[in-house]
């Protein structure tokens, strides 16, 4: 069965019951005073393993090793312990000893692909990968692989390439465009192309807080829509109140804050005489509508200098204006965070 990266953790207690009999068979082939040190070893390693006497069984498999170096079965033993111990290049040397021997070994095969992944030796953890999907065929667990191998080095632009690949079978697999989208997030790609990525994701799963957190800092910081990214942020946030990363996005989106606005009477359609009359509540306050507009000042953290507008923009009439009474009576260059 394969073994997916991304839940597999290798300790100790994943370790196979050590092979006796395929120990006993290779032995045969030496002299029989080493046969029978090797064997005794061999199994009081076997009878310690299972007491979790995982360093002192380690030293007898050693010791085996000495005496047989090239016996498949001690060198897979001898490249588990090492996996167990974190140390995945000594592994794949053991590994690879084993393999040489046994080169039909379905659980070889596996072992050398995990211990050059967590190697970080991408060429040969894509050689032993190849002959696994050589051997099985390729499916959405080799794209699974191939994706981490790439991703494992930091080169997300090959990584990017095996999510599409396998997207190109199957293009609506969240998992996979997530994926894409993760590789696209840090390389260089067009706004339109992670634009798209975005909200392909959104439709498949609306209620992804995470991706629609990290659009809306897309639009922030892309000249999107800056009513949209709001929206986003401000739902993320509400879905994880204390997550501060969502908590960053949203005051990295909103600079400034307007008023309630209000509208003349007849302005608009809550504010005619039938829909008044329908839903107006006593008691009630009335106010005088002064033509005029609101500017509305603040510090934009993203560019470093004032942020000034009027309607929600800092683009048109309204603002220009705005920022033209303010150099009147506070010159802008002494206006300081």
């Amino acid at each position: 069965m394969r073994l997916v990266r991304d839940i597999l953790t290798v300790t100790l207690l994943c370790l196979l019951p050590l092979n006796g009999v395929a120990a006993d068979r290779h032995a045969t082939q030496t002299d029989e005073p080493t046969r029978q040190r090797f064997l005794y070893y061999f199994y009081e390693a076997q009878r310690l393993f299972h007491k979790a006497d995982y360093q002192t069984a380690f030293q007898l498999i050693d010791f085996c090793h000495h005496l047989c170096p090239d016996d498949p079965v001690v060198n897979l033993y001898m490249g588990d312990f090492f996996m167990g111990f974190k140390r995945p290049a000594h592994a794949l040397h053991y590994y690879e000893t084993s393999y040489r021997r046994d080169p039909e070994s379905e659980s070889i095969l596996q072992r050398l692909e995990q211990a050059a992944y967590y190697s970080l030796n991408t060429k040969k953890a894509l050689h032993y990968q190849n002959l696994i999907d050589k051997r099985d065929g390729y499916d959405i667990y080799s794209a699974l692989q191939r994706y981490h191998i790439y991703a494992s080095v930091g080169d997300m632009k090959n990584a990017r390439k095996e999510a599409e690949k396998y997207l190109k079978q199957d293009q609506g697999n969240l998992r996979f465009l997530l994926l894409r989208l993760q590789a696209l997030e840090t390389t260089k790609t067009s706004a339109k192309t992670l634009k798209e990525a975005y909200e392909q994701i959104l439709v498949i799963d609306p209620e992804n807080v995470t991706v629609m957190n990290n659009y809306a800092y897309f639009l922030s910081t892309h000249k999107g829509d800056l009513k949209i990214a709001e929206d986003l942020s401000r739902y993320a946030v509400r879905s994880e109140p204390d997550n501060p990363v969502f908590i960053d996005t949203y005051a990295w989106r909103i600079l400034a804050r307007g008023y309630v606005k209000f509208f003349n009477f007849a302005e608009r359609e809550k504010n005619t005489k039938k829909y008044l009359q329908e839903h107006l509540v006593f008691p009630c306050t009335a106010y005088r509508k002064y033509n005029g507009f609101l500017g509305i000042v603040a510090w934009d953290w993203t560019n470093d200098r004032l942020f000034i507008a009027s309607k929600s923009t800092n683009e048109g009439d309204h603002s220009q204006l705005a920022e033209k009474i303010l150099r009147k009576y506070a010159p802008i260059e002494a206006i300081t965070k």
